[in-house]
């Protein structure tokens, strides 16, 4: 019976050791191999180095994939470096170069060069393989904002748009500030919308597009709204005192007018009218001339008396 009991503690103890052996493999598959991107972020036209790291022992030969699996029809090529052998795979392209650690270099890179990576390394002790994801950014071009409505009316309604190329993130302010609250943004942030403008909403807003690599900030927008204030109490009283006061001016015009008619036309008009004369004479009290001072007759026109034309007349010396 004690002999069952020290068999049975053996084996639980046997288990143990077995799974405590069976985790440390595992950590070491897990953790001892990885691909470092150097730079981390890189960009178009720039080069990138998936740096193998983490290998032990020497490395037999080893193969790098576009993709996620080790499938034949993802292979960039497999190398052997005692050998100094390459062979490309059916995803070879110029650009892909390799260093002996089992590191793959992609010089000028392009958008397509994106996406997942797969190295497969042996070693004389084991294999491993590990995937890296490969991002290629390219910089934010532009950030320009344009508006549907160019010139608003108050509670119309206005919607800002942030045109950007290559922009992961995008933030609106307002005068230097972040916008106050109560304004739509689309999901993306590219567009701003004032549902129902006013006064209030007048400002500079800009629009700031960036990614990893790199921000534009965008020229400002200027945006006012137009307005019709209506007339105040007090504006009303001034405008009926202005009327008020050319109707009365027309009044006493008119008033004036005829008082100066009765005053000095009228009276005229009676005198002349008891002397039974024309009032519209202008020279009835000039008096007559030609009687104390007769005009000279003037004599009728004679001829005049010519000498003789005879040109044999007698020359008297």
């Amino acid at each position: 019976m004690a002999r069952e009991k020290v068999t049975g503690a053996q084996t639980l103890c046997m288990r143990r050791y077995l799974l405590t052996v069976c985790l440390s493999v595992w950590m070491d598959s897990a953790h001892g191999i990885g691909v470092q991107l150097i730079p981390q972020y890189p960009v178009v036209s720039q080069s990138v180095t998936l740096s193998v790291t983490g290998v032990t022992g020497t490395i037999r030969q080893f193969s790098w994939y576009k993709g996620s699996s080790v499938d034949a029809n993802n292979q960039i090529f497999n190398v052997i470096p005692s050998l100094n052998s390459v062979t490309n795979g059916r995803q070879y392209f110029p650009r892909a170069s390799h260093f002996p650690n089992g590191s793959l270099q992609i010089s000028g890179l392009v958008p397509t060069d994106q996406g997942n990576y797969t190295v497969f390394i042996q070693t004389g002790e084991t294999t491993a393989q590990h995937t890296v994801l490969l991002t290629v950014d390219e910089p934010v071009t532009s950030s320009v904002i344009s508006t549907n409505n160019k010139e608003p009316q108050e509670n119309e309604k206005v919607t800002l748009t942030c045109s950007t190329n290559n922009a992961e993130k995008i933030l609106w302010s307002k005068n230097g500030v972040s916008l106050p609250p109560g304004l739509i943004l689309s999901a993306d942030n590219k567009t701003l919308t004032f549902s129902s403008v006013s006064r209030s909403d007048n400002g500079q807003y800009r629009c700031e597009a960036s990614n990893t690599i790199s921000k534009i900030i965008s020229d400002p927008n200027t945006l006012t709204i137009n307005y019709f204030e209506p007339l105040s109490d007090n504006y009303a009283v001034i405008l009926a005192a202005i009327v008020c006061g050319c109707i009365l001016g027309s009044v006493l015009i008119i008033c004036a007018t005829f008082l100066l008619y009765k005053r000095y036309v009228v009276p005229l008009k009676g005198q002349s009218g008891d002397r039974g004369e024309d009032p519209y004479q202008i020279y009835h009290n000039i008096s007559n001339t030609l009687v104390a001072h007769p005009e000279k007759e003037e004599t009728p026109y004679v001829g005049l008396d010519y000498s003789s034309q005879n040109m044999y007349s007698d020359l008297k010396l």
